[in-house]
């Protein structure tokens, strides 16, 4: 009979992180109508709303901040 030895080793998987891509130029109409619909249909957590609500504040004021400047 051959003898067995069990041996425990952990596994260590590397898996990439997919980049995120920023929209650029025209694209971000459509990206914040996405917002909006996601928005709509409740498809957002409760628990980021305040994160989101942070976001649109300082997007709000840099809009208004290069409207100003002509």
């Amino acid at each position: 009979m051959a003898a067995v030895e069990i041996v425990e080793r952990p596994v260590v998987i590397s898996i990439p992180t997919p980049a995120v891509r920023v929209p650029r130029h025209g694209e971000w109409g459509d990206t914040l109508r996405e917002l909006c619909q996601q928005l709509d249909r409740g498809a957002v957590y409760d628990r980021d709303l305040p994160i989101v609500a942070g976001a649109l504040r300082e997007v709000l004021a840099a809009f208004e901040r290069r409207t100003r400047q002509g």
